[in-house]
């Protein structure tokens, strides 16, 4: 019994202090009992649940989940009923003794073994359980929060060390019961480390040419003292003699957050089952989730942080390689103890795609997005032209040749480019295999410790590189690798759209280049620049673009 009242201590910890809302555990856990007990046997053949709240006390049965979660939200769970036997649970008597988040469990198989969780994760939830000790009894405040609360001061209003170990002995001499206190802020930091998440730093040449790490997949580069591409020092350089016996501080690092102990997390939960200077992040977030948790902040895990202060570019690949190291461990299967089933299994991971900008595709792709062949589906079978007078590559037109073979548009010779009739059919859907067999023999960046020029690129085709993602066993059977991030996209449309139509100085499309490409390429008399006496060029009002009057009343 001890182990329930632990592992769920949430259902009698319900509301705040001065009755100010519910917390979100006790709102998760509730989710979590109405989704397993409507799933059980008796509800079945009950027609409903026996709704657990202090008023009906299990005797009265309803059918309505919506009405359970209102009862218990408003009254609360009736007394001391940590295991839930009127709703189909049986005691257990091997549940772990940790204390759990509860949130979302699908219901498994109830004929399955259960076991003790494995040595790793039982560490885990043996510390959770040493530091979730209550302050005293009837507190809800335990070791480890005071703990985080004390770190979100010093993270929040950047409170000196100083002051927060004056806080800390405060409390100590004000309370009675200082066993479970943290004796100073460093005994705090180091509590809630020890349950942190590992981050690992790397050092990186400081031109982005390779990582000094080893790992099991063949790269031993840990010790090497200068880049093997460029020879760069890998760390400072110290001029003066009294500076050699100190530490040495790399020139450039990068952070990596592993995230394979962040899935064996998700399982170990019941919850889950200014500067001028620039870097860029890498989210990793689970997909096999139900679509309310999918891409919510709990489950966007921060894996690498890549240093700036300028874009990595092609580079990026030297930057991923302990995350690509991580994945090819899930490809294999890492063990972990799953709380929901209490048992422990080979979790696997693939990597079913990334989304990104479009700058950012060429980095990832390989594929680059700059120039006529830029489409990554068209590839060398664009349509693409440059401008005459602008100087920019140019897509119009190229959009027809998607029509069905008959459709009217594809004969219209007036309306889009002058004199032109589309005949061509859209370019062919590469498969998988196809685009493998395109970039097996292209040379990779983290070979070479930069961009190699491959022949024909911009005019046969835009490969700048095998992407390291090809590394992966299965990245050539997924049928879609890169997608697109629409928000970007649309955010940049919108720009050119509404400073055209609101006539921008300086930002509308419709200058004077623009014009003059449109009377060589359209048939619209009314838009091309008229010259004046003067020798001057008039731009016609277009239809499309307000004017200052109109711009200032839709203002």
């Amino acid at each position: 019994m001890e182990n329930y009242k632990f592992y769920r201590s949430w259902m009698y910890d319900h509301m705040y202090a001065g009755r100010r809302g519910l917390k979100p555990i006790f709102e998760e856990g509730v989710k979590l009992f109405i989704t397993w007990a409507f799933d059980q046997e008796c509800c079945r053949e009950e027609g409903g649940v026996r709704c657990p709240c202090l008023k009906c006390g299990c005797r009265r049965i309803i059918s309505d989940p919506k009405e359970v979660e209102t009862h218990l939200k408003r009254k609360g769970f009736k007394e001391n009923y940590w295991v839930w036997t009127s709703n189909g649970e049986e005691m257990s008597m091997n549940m772990p003794e940790t204390r759990v988040n509860v949130a979302y469990d699908e219901q498994q198989d109830s004929g399955d073994e259960e076991e003790l969780p494995n040595e790793k994760s039982q560490k885990f939830y043996e510390l959770l359980k040493e530091i979730n000790t209550p302050l005293f009894e009837g507190s809800s405040d335990s070791k480890l929060s005071m703990c985080v609360r004390l770190l979100a001061a010093k993270s929040n209003w950047n409170v000196p060390d100083q002051c927060l170990e004056f806080f800390c002995q405060m409390m100590l001499d004000a309370t009675p019961t200082k066993e479970n206190l943290p004796r100073s802020y460093y005994d705090a930091k180091r509590l809630v480390m020890k349950l942190g998440l590992e981050i690992t730093k790397i050092d990186c040449c400081i031109r982005g040419c390779m990582l000094f790490y080893d790992n099991e997949f063949g790269t031993n580069d840990g010790a090497l003292e200068e880049c093997k591409f460029c020879k760069s020092p890998r760390y400072v350089v110290r001029t003066k003699a009294i500076d050699r016996d100190k530490k040495r501080i790399a020139v450039k690092s990068m952070f990596y957050l592993p995230i394979i102990p962040r899935l064996q997390r998700l399982f170990a939960s019941m919850h889950s089952s200014g500067t001028g200077y620039s870097c860029w992040p890498v989210i990793v977030t689970p997909y096999n989730l139900p679509p309310e948790m999918c891409m919510t902040k709990p489950y966007m895990f921060l894996t690498c942080l890549i240093p700036g202060p300028s874009s990595p570019k092609a580079g990026i690949d030297v930057y991923l390689q302990p995350l690509v190291d991580d994945l090819k461990r899930l490809w294999i299967g890492e063990c972990t103890y799953d709380i929901s089933r209490k048992q422990n299994f080979n979790m696997r991971a693939v990597l079913m795609w990334t989304i990104n900008d479009f700058p950012a595709y060429a980095m990832l792709s390989g594929w680059g997005t700059h120039g006529k062949m830029g489409c990554p589906h068209c590839m060398d079978k664009t349509k693409a032209f440059t401008l005459d007078k602008g100087g920019k590559s140019s897509w119009f037109n190229c959009h027809r040749r998607f029509l069905p073979k008959n459709h009217i548009l594809r004969k219209n010779m007036n309306d889009f480019r002058k004199g032109i009739k589309v005949t061509d059919l859209p370019p062919p859907r590469l498969s998988s295999v196809e685009v493998w067999n395109m970039v097996r023999d292209l040379p990779k960046f983290t070979d070479n410790g930069k961009a190699i020029r491959i022949p024909g690129y911009g005019d046969k085709h835009n490969w700048t590189k095998r992407s390291i993602f090809w590394d992966l066993p299965y990245w050539k059977d997924n049928l879609l690798r890169h997608n697109l991030d629409v928000m970007h996209i649309e955010k940049n449309f919108f720009d050119n759209v509404f400073n055209t139509v609101m006539d921008v100085q300086g930002k509308t499309k419709d200058n004077e280049n623009a014009r003059k490409d449109m009377e060589l390429y359209c048939n619209r008399k009314d838009l091309e620049l008229k010259t004046l006496p003067n020798g001057k060029l008039l731009k016609p009002k277009a239809t499309y673009s307000l004017t200052p009057q109109e711009a200032k009343l839709m203002c």
